[in-house]
């Protein structure tokens, strides 16, 4: 009887060992989505950034939906520009989370590299941004692109949840800064440090093993399965603006602005830069079904706040809500991606064409 159930065991395993290795095979001829291969996040190495100088594969789901080759440039972020030091022209650097890692086109279709052909040669755009980032994140790269490179001019996109996500209690991202209860009741802006998992080029070596874990996410099954079972009845299930529930805890919107009150405290110290060279793009589309909640819902409560908040201290703002329901109106076109909220081609050709009305007139008036 033993004897018998090691035979099989035995069977199945030779059985999945060339499944495994078919399907190994198969799938180094597809663009199954490659990791960025973030860097350790530590005192020595505090900003969060890719390993540099790589040409990726990107993917999402099962089918390889909008695949295409990204390049990480010489400093660790996704643009296919190297970044230098030096140059003549103004340098505008841009910040953001996904939106401004903008997976879902190539580089040419993103609002930065539009920006910087429709200033015509006026400025360099640099981008820093990876997905998840919050707006406590955005602080470091803004200093860092203002150290490093000498940035004259800061673009910070700001999205739905990049306010509550800024506080250490509602999220703690590996690699990124988030705002931690300090002394005296204050708040300090605080390193979560990063060290890649030892497993990870093992997983990235193999073409399956990435399309185990990025394509098909098995690591976030449990909790897809988990809100496919919430609302066992109708209207039980949450209605969503801006890829974030309508509503919420009013803790947490508290502390969404409690979050924001903290990155305006700190700007000034970390961009280096006075507010007129600050500018924050908030995105603002608004679903056919949701339009009627907007203005109620989290997002558009605490989008308010900031803007707000941000036209009160004299930085420039430019509100996506009103460009894209014009522009939606006029031509009937969605702004964004097909199987996520981000911006499309269009979406990155209209964010790039508001912002570069609002720096001819910035770059024509001044000389840094």
């Amino acid at each position: 009887m033993f004897a018998r159930f090691l035979k099989n065991l035995a069977t199945v395993a030779v059985s999945v060992a060339l499944t495994a290795l078919v399907l190994e095979a198969v799938l180094q001829f597809m663009p199954v989505h490659q990791g960025f291969q973030s860097v350790a996040v530590n005192r020595e190495q505090p900003v969060f950034h890719a390993r540099p100088a790589r040409i990726v594969t990107s993917s999402r789901d099962w089918d390889f939906f909008n695949a295409r080759d990204v390049r990480v440039n010489n400093v660790g972020f996704r643009n296919d520009q190297d970044y230098t030091v030096e140059g003549q022209r103004p340098l505008i650097a841009v910040v953001g989370d996904s939106y401004v890692e903008a997976l879902q086109v190539d580089y040419a279709d993103s609002f930065f590299a539009r920006l910087a052909a429709d200033l015509d040669g006026g400025a360099r755009v640099y981008s820093f941004g990876f997905s998840g980032a919050p707006l406590s994140q955005y602080l470091i790269w803004a200093r860092y692109a203002r150290d490093t490179f000498q940035a004259d001019y800061l673009v910070v996109v700001v999205i739905s949840n990049d306010f509550d996500e800024s506080l250490g209690v509602w999220k703690r991202g590996q690699g990124f800064h988030h705002y931690e209860a300090c002394a005296e009741a204050d708040y300090c802006l605080t390193r979560v440090d990063y060290e890649p998992a030892v497993y990870r080029p093992l997983v990235e070596a193999s073409a399956l093993g990435r399309y185990l874990l990025y394509n098909l996410q098995i690591l976030e099954i449990g909790r897809k399965i988990e809100l496919l079972l919430q609302g066992s009845g109708e209207g039980d299930e949450p209605r969503f603006v801006g890829n974030v529930e309508v509503e919420v805890d009013p803790k947490r919107l508290e502390d969404s602005r409690l979050a924001i009150e903290l990155f305006f405290r700190d700007l000034p110290a970390y961009a280096g830069l006075p507010p007129e060279r600050i500018c924050f793009v908030v995105d603002g589309r608004v679903e056919d079904e949701t339009r009627d909640v907007f203005d109620e819902s989290f997002f558009g409560r605490t989008r308010r706040y900031f803007i707000d908040r941000a036209e009160a201290g004299g930085y420039g703002v430019i509100d996506m809500r009103p460009v894209f329901a014009y522009r939606f109106t006029r031509d009937g076109e969605r702004f964004e991606s097909e199987r996520d909220g981000h911006w499309n081609e269009l979406g990155h050709a209209v964010v790039a064409e508001v912002l570069a009305a609002f720096y001819d007139d910035k770059l024509a008036s001044s000389s840094p």
